[in-house]
């Protein structure tokens, strides 16, 4: 890449932190309940020397969050000695090395792919708004993107050893957000099917070993079962028994209200990921991105890739249409890398086009 556009990334990392952190720094950030909630979760775990082995309460009664994001905050609470600001920081450092990671995938198999998510994703509106404000959720870009090229290797090269990060990966994701951890299973299974289909590479031992990848972030839960009479089970047993009594207060929408809504919701995060703009131009743009990748011959880990994201995508699309309650915007925290992605290999494309003058053939 040529000097002057690296000096121009750089320029534009600079401004996106500058424009992005610094109200935080000057302490104009929002506390919600939420993060309010997590701060004294973490107090009470430093000060008062009261180490958890779960985090809050999640929306179905009796299940708790793991307690992976408040041993995180943990750290910048005792360098701060108890620093919102810094703790806010903090989880911007998260959520850009998200976008960091996502380039760094791509730098050895296209680099202009890895320049055009940095400058993205930099610039995004969406990532730009959840790094001023410290949410478990926000873990959840940078935990997708570890799945999604874990699942891409899948399917690249057949590999054992990303099946069982994949695995760990989706385990993780349950102390960032329960339901997304959960309905993330199908599609690795899925993927782990057709994979298997033209290479037999699962084996019993890979298989033993992925459940001990999957169980090992839940240890903290189990031993909190264990010592108050398996709560957590109890609960999750009795709402997939049908007892929602602890979502009362959140009407479930029907079958006819979800089968618009959640497309609605999907597009917005994509809207609010990228650029803010009418709806109308936003769906004209995915087509054109659709376009430009369906046409073109791409390198093989980037075939994978968008067909491990695109799985990825559908899959949540159908489970969440079939969910009938609460759809929470930042349940898609993790998708806006995915949106990066497909954004970045069409830009690339596109780049390609413009060089040798075919811009005018999109379709």
């Amino acid at each position: 890449m040529k000097k002057k556009y690296w000096i121009l990334l750089g320029l534009v990392i600079i401004i996106s932190l500058i424009i992005s952190l610094t109200p935080v720094i000057y302490g104009i950030f929002p506390i919600t309940y939420d993060q309010g909630r997590d701060f004294l979760w973490v107090k009470n775990q430093i000060d008062f020397q009261q180490p958890a082995l779960v985090g809050p309460q999640a929306s179905i009664r009796g299940m708790f969050f793991g307690p992976l994001w408040f041993w995180l905050l943990s750290l910048p609470y005792l360098i701060s000695n108890g620093s919102p600001l810094v703790m806010t920081l903090f989880n911007g450092l998260i959520v850009y090395a998200s976008v960091i990671f996502a380039a760094l995938i791509f730098r050895k198999i296209d680099k202009k792919i890895s320049y055009f998510i940095i400058f993205l994703g930099f610039i995004s509106p969406a990532i730009q708004g959840i790094a001023n404000y410290a949410f478990s959720e926000h873990l959840l870009p940078l935990l997708t993107i570890l799945l999604l090229y874990s699942l891409a290797q899948i399917l690249h090269q057949f590999s054992q050893k990303h099946f069982i990060l994949a695995c760990f990966w989706i385990s993780l994701m349950f102390h960032a957000e329960p339901p997304i951890s959960i309905f993330s299973i199908p599609a690795l299974l899925l993927i782990t099917f057709l994979a298997s289909r033209r290479q037999k590479f699962v084996t019993v031992k890979t298989i033993f070993l992925a459940g001990l990848a999957f169980l090992l972030p839940f240890l903290p839960l189990l031993i909190f079962d264990l010592r108050h009479d398996f709560i957590q089970l109890k609960s999750l047993y009795s709402f997939l028994s049908g007892d929602t009594r602890g979502l009362q207060e959140i009407a479930p929408l029907t079958i006819w209200q979800r089968l618009m809504d959640r497309p609605e919701k999907l597009l917005i995060s994509f809207q609010n990921t990228i650029f803010n703009t009418a709806k109308i131009i936003v769906v004209y743009v995915l087509v054109v991105l659709v376009d430009l990748t369906r046409r073109a011959k791409l390198k093989s880990f980037v075939v994978a890739f968008l067909n491990a994201s695109l799985i990825y995508f559908l899959s949540l699309w159908i489970i969440f249409t079939l969910y009938p309650h609460e759809f929470k915007l930042f349940y898609l925290d993790g998708l806006k890398v995915i949106y990066l992605v497909w954004t970045a290999v069409g830009l690339s494309l596109l780049w390609q086009k413009v060089k040798s003058k075919k811009y005018f053939i999109l379709f």
